[in-house]
């Protein structure tokens, strides 16, 4: 890697010489924003459910990537996340504690 990018290796389309891309680095993130620490999906794959460093959990729907609402408990940081099955309950680990609730998709 050189420059201000990364540079990866691909087949050019229909062409045996490879072509290279050039792809910006990853920029750092704000220092006020939370860390994504665990994610669960729903059944079927409509939604996803997104817990934080801060002790929030957020439910996104997948088709628009647009949330849907944020829960904070105020347990502190959370380290897992999970959805039931049938969909209709969650569960999110801090250190310590475990915060259990219906879902209403």
């Amino acid at each position: 890697a050189s420059g201000s990018g990364v540079a990866f290796r691909a087949l050019a389309e229909g062409g045996a010489a490879p072509a290279e891309l050039k792809l910006p680095r990853a920029s750092r993130k704000k220092a006020d924003a939370p860390t994504c620490t665990a994610v669960a999906f729903a059944p079927g794959g409509a939604h996803l459910l997104a817990a934080d460093d801060r002790g929030a959990v957020t439910l996104f729907d997948c088709a628009t990537r647009q949330p849907l609402r944020t829960l904070d408990w105020g347990v502190g940081p959370l380290s897992a996340a999970a959805l039931t099955a049938d969909g209709t309950r969650a569960a999110a680990v801090a250190p310590g504690k475990v915060v259990i609730w219906d879902v209403d998709l």
